[in-house]
């Protein structure tokens, strides 16, 4: 009993001081980079707040990808003091470059908001790659200079830089009468009801249909939303110079005024050789 036991406990202290296999790495336990998204640059116009607004935006867009470390902006802001000297924005390259290095952040976003028009503002954004000094990426969109408009614009951005496709928005479109003509952007796509599935951002509507007046909006579709237009379409009035009544008594007087007009040419024609007729022959001369 006592060898059998014996025997145990040296094949236990055995196994104890052999080495135990190599864990292998798991890939998805890699560290992920940081990035930071500076306060976008804001054209002369437009207001300054639009700047911090939209970066936060980007921001979140970003951090929902779950790809990068987000760095906090109370940090980006300090930095900011130091390099850009009270501007609010860092579009350029080496301004990125720099305060990526300050920031320990491997990637940096930066951005400029555009006034193209009355109401059309362009959002161009653009990722560096600290290290190497270089851009890797550029994404803009265009939109209204307004909130809901530019909020959707920072997320296209956002998943453009990413490389994500920009989902899609459902649109649904009827109209009383039915049947009209339904163009989107200029283009003639069908007629309602009508639904499709457009990308994110500002389009045109336009709905059509003969005797009623044309009905336009302009929409603007979120990623993954849904756009319900409900149209009941005007009836056009007629030019008074189309009505059938106008062109009936126009007719009529015409008419009227060409036969007044005949009858006084004939009465004119026979008066007598004393009164107003045309005489013909010589002429008396006197001596």
């Amino acid at each position: 009993m006592r060898s059998v036991l014996s025997l145990v406990l040296a094949f236990s202290f055995l196994f104890s001081t052999l080495p135990l296999p190599a864990q292998e790495s798991n890939p998805a336990r890699k560290p992920k980079p940081y990035l930071a998204v500076m306060d976008l640059q804001v054209e002369e116009g437009l207001p300054k707040m639009l700047g911090a607004s939209l970066a936060d935006k980007i921001r979140e867009t970003l951090m929902k990808t779950e790809r990068y470390l987000i760095i906090d902006r109370g940090n980006i802001e300090v930095i900011m003091k130091e390099i850009a000297q009270g501007q609010s924005g860092c579009f350029e390259a080496s301004c990125a470059v720099e305060a990526g290095r300050l920031l320990s952040a491997q990637f940096i976003v930066t951005g400029r908001l555009a006034k193209l028009g009355p109401n059309q503002c362009q959002l161009s954004v653009q990722m560096t790659d600290v290290a190497r000094a270089e851009i890797l990426k550029v994404a803009s969109d265009t939109s209204a200079c307004e909130g809901a408009a530019l909020t959707t614009a920072a997320e296209n951005v956002a998943m453009d830089l990413m490389g994500i496709p920009r989902q899609p928005g459902k649109v649904v479109i009827a109209s009383r009468p039915s049947g009209a003509m339904v163009y989107i952007d200029g283009e003639r796509v069908g007629q309602t009801p009508f639904n499709t599935a457009l990308k994110p951002g500002k389009h045109k509507i336009m709905i059509i249909a003969k005797k009623f007046k044309p009905e336009e909006q302009t929409i603007s579709v979120q990623p993954g939303g849904s756009n319900n237009i409900q149209v009941t379409l005007k009836k056009e009035k007629k030019k008074l110079y189309a009505r059938w009544w106008f062109i009936t008594i126009v007719a009529a007087l015409v008419v009227g005024g060409g036969a007044a007009a005949a009858m006084g040419s004939k009465s004119g024609s026979g008066g007598d050789n004393n009164g107003g007729g045309s005489n013909t022959g010589n002429i008396p001369v006197s001596w």
